[in-house]
């Protein structure tokens, strides 16, 4: 590929790659973000499921208890 024709100091090109550098650190901060907030909504979900378990089987087992 010919760079001779990129002209580095032209105010188009400068245009160009900020706004593409632009475009990527909000696409990556998106990512982030996102990711984030996908791992503190399973790390809930979990809880919630180990929880629910634990209730579950100390009820049988207080039942167990009581009824002989």
């Amino acid at each position: 590929m010919n760079f001779e024709m990129f002209h580095w100091n032209s105010l188009k090109t400068r245009v160009t790659l900020f706004t593409l550098a632009i475009f990527l650190v909000s696409i990556w901060s998106l990512a982030l973000y996102s990711s984030r907030m996908l791992r503190n909504d399973l790390e809930r979900q979990l809880s919630e499921q180990q929880f629910a378990a634990v209730s579950l089987i100390a009820a049988e087992v207080n039942r167990e208890l009581v009824c002989g």
